[in-house]
């Protein structure tokens, strides 16, 4: 009874309600997955992810297929700098498909920055696999790549980048960069010349 009591308070949006509700259904041991996981939102809502953090785990420990919670957890885990912990809860988000490149996007940022280079591959090897036909999107994860150390699969991307946009300068610098590193100077020389046509000042 409190327990859907609750639940009905959240829904209405009215959060203290709802709160006050859940924690009675808690008192009598009236634990549901639903319960624990909008007790976990009301509480980041008000500001107190700390006090939230252990309604996520039970929660998405009974339903771990509940993928908005888990990125409402890493959202609190980020408000908190547990990168560790939201690392892991974008993973778990993630792996349960769908649309979730933003949160792709958001990952691979943390995990590079914290050099986990493995698990960096990971996501970008799956954004490859879902990428759009959109410049922007090429060009950043180009630039991940070259983050992980992956020149090659770097420069196939940035060529790909200019093969959507020609007049992305980026695309054609890093091109003729890659190339220049790489010992292949005609090339690089070749790629400028391609890049300062394609997009001249």
């Amino acid at each position: 009874l409190f327990d859907e009591l609750g639940h009905n308070h959240f829904q209405a949006n009215e959060p203290q309600a709802a709160e006050q509700a859940y924690l009675r259904a808690r008192e009598l041991q009236l634990k549901t997955p639903r319960g624990a996981g909008e007790l976990a939102l009301l509480r980041s809502a008000r500001g107190d992810d700390a006090a939230a953090l252990p309604m996520y785990a039970e929660s998405l420990a009974a339903e771990p297929s509940n993928q908005a919670l888990w990125f409402a957890r890493a959202d609190a885990e980020l408000r908190l700098k547990h990168w560790q912990e939201q690392a892991g809860a974008l993973e778990h988000g993630a792996a349960l498909g769908g649309d979730v490149l933003a949160r792709r996007i958001e990952l691979t940022r943390v995990l590079l920055d914290h050099r986990e280079r493995q698990r960096a591959n990971a996501q970008i090897d799956a954004a490859l696999r879902e990428l759009p036909r959109d410049a922007g999107l090429h060009a950043l994860w180009a630039g991940y790549l070259e983050e992980a150390e992956r020149p090659s699969d770097a420069l196939a991307l940035w060529r790909k980048t200019s093969e959507i946009d020609a007049s992305r300068e980026d695309a054609h610098y890093a091109i003729a960069r890659l190339l220049y590193t790489a010992g292949d100077t005609n090339s690089a020389l070749a790629a400028t010349d391609a890049g300062l046509a394609a997009a001249p000042r």
